[in-house]
């Protein structure tokens, strides 16, 4: 110990930029003299990109020439020193979990707290697209959604795993072969063990995933996202299924790597103090995506028919060339931008126009209006970290919230089908 005491700040520095976050964190703790000088935010900056930048490849000599995170990065120039250390702190536990042999590490839950300790950094590294979270199935983050809603966990905390659930499912439909097989199946075991209370035995994936929805089958005036991030899984896996071919797949789902998640939110601090009242994960999207900036331009998607029946869901083809127009609005303190009804957009009834509102707090309120037929059906949605997702219908005051339901509904960005950066 004398000798590296004996050692020049530049040099203590540049040894405890070497070590994992854990590691540095120790050496604070040795005495006043290390932690003066090792205790600071270019330290565990530099510990924060190389653990950032880390790449599954390693473990087999292979080493990624692909830097994501370069040292003027925002998430890395803007953090003060304590969010740094949890910056590297959540990279370095996304390594060590990645080489973990069963999803036990998941569900950890610490003392005195019912709190699943991978919300408070896990949903940030998936957002951040760290390579060691990229072989992560959807399965374990079902099991836990379910255990929230079991014990009523926070809202938010339920946005947040049906966010890990969608995005580690597209990731996989994207690099599947077969889905019925690769994807479908799996999810059928896991609800055969884990049957609901309320649903056949006879019942798979889809009918589960769809039965997690709140007011499934009902259109409101109001769409909230924690509805719109729950009924992502089941409209995407039944999507894939039965609508889409493998080689579909790639071509016309969004890339997850392509949506740039990072750049969309503001990611809030891990490891927060207090989850009660520090920023949540789950809202974190919205801010930037009610944008006219953001949502201007070409958005492509899917809706469902499901007059005839709630539960037996068919699928038109794609809606194409959605050519959104949008702008800031005059007067309105809740709404963040107005869709012009110029926009237009093509399905298989023809040529719509779309018009309405997207409000600050991320809701979606549209009309869309066939050109020629003169049809019009009210869209109500919810902006998500992947795209506007709702429900649509039929207005008419003569009918109830269950008869007035038309089908639901997801349009993202046309260039995140682009594939993967």
């Amino acid at each position: 110990m004398p000798g590296l005491l004996s050692l020049p700040t530049e040099l203590l520095q540049q040894i405890a930029s070497s070590l994992p976050c854990s590691s540095a964190l120790n050496l604070l703790s040795v005495n006043h003299q290390l932690r003066k000088a090792c205790n600071d935010r270019l330290v565990f900056q530099q510990i924060a990109k190389r653990d950032l930048n880390y790449s599954s490849l390693s473990k087999w000599g292979i080493q990624d020439s692909f830097i994501r995170f370069k040292d003027d990065d925002p998430i890395l120039t803007s953090a003060s020193l304590s969010e740094t250390i949890r910056l590297a702190f959540a990279a370095e536990k996304c390594i060590k979990s990645s080489t973990k042999k069963s999803d036990a590490w998941i569900f950890k839950v610490p003392k005195n707290t019912r709190r699943y300790d991978v919300l408070d950094w896990l949903p940030h590294m998936i957002a951040l697209e760290h390579s060691a979270a990229t072989s992560l199935k959807p399965e374990p983050f079902v099991i836990m959604y379910d255990d929230l809603v079991t014990h009523k966990a926070p809202e938010n905390d339920l946005i947040t795993a049906s966010f890990m659930i969608t995005r580690t499912l597209l990731h996989q439909l994207r690099y599947c072969v077969n889905v019925e097989k690769q994807v479908k199946k799996p999810l059928d075991k896991y609800f055969e063990a884990n049957p609901g209370r309320s649903i056949s035995p006879h019942a798979d994936s889809i009918t589960y995933l769809r039965n997690r929805v709140r007011r499934y089958g009902r259109f409101n005036k109001s769409f909230r996202l924690d509805e719109a991030t729950a009924l992502l899984p089941t409209f995407l896996l039944e999507l894939a299924v039965y609508q889409l071919f493998p080689e579909q797949l790639r071509r016309q789902l969004p890339s997850v790597s392509s949506i740039g998640f990072a750049s969309l939110m503001r990611i809030p601090p891990m490891f927060p103090q207090d989850a009660t009242t520090s920023p949540s994960f789950a809202e974190c999207h919205v801010e930037k995506m009610v944008r006219p900036m953001f949502l201007a331009g070409k958005w492509t998607g899917y809706y469902s028919e499901q007059r005839d029946s709630v539960h037996v869901r068919s699928f038109d083809p794609p809606m194409s060339d959605i050519n959104i127009v949008a702008r800031v609005p005059e007067g309105a303190s809740d709404v963040a931008a107005v869709i012009d009804r110029e926009t237009r957009g093509v399905d298989s009834h023809g040529e719509f126009s779309l018009q309405g509102r997207v409000k600050k707090n991320g809701q979606v309120e549209l009309v869309k209006r066939y050109l020629v037929s003169g049809y019009t059906w009210p869209w109500m949605g919810c902006m998500t970290p992947f795209g506007i997702v709702g429900t649509w219908g039929d207005q008419s005051d003569e009918l109830d919230e269950f008869d007035s339901f038309g089908g639901y509904f997801w349009i993202w960005k046309e260039e995140w089908c682009e594939g993967d950066r």
